[in-house]
């Protein structure tokens, strides 16, 4: 998953380049953006790092 993000990434950042419209260009680096953070929402799930994907389950005593 976060290959594939990366690679959305860098082409959005590349067709910046590539078109002469201002609001096109931001439009392309707002999305660039928002999968940065979706990429880190993704690593932060896996490595349990944020507090809401750790498991609240507490161990029960019987």
């Amino acid at each position: 998953m976060a290959k594939r993000l990366a690679e959305l990434i860098k082409h959005a950042r590349a067709d910046i380049k590539k078109v002469n419209e201002p609001r096109f260009q931001a439009l392309l680096e707002t999305a660039a953006e928002v999968l940065i953070g979706l990429k880190t929402a993704f690593e932060h799930y896996g490595k349990k790092e944020e507090p809401a994907w750790r498991d609240r389950r507490s161990p029960r005593s019987s």
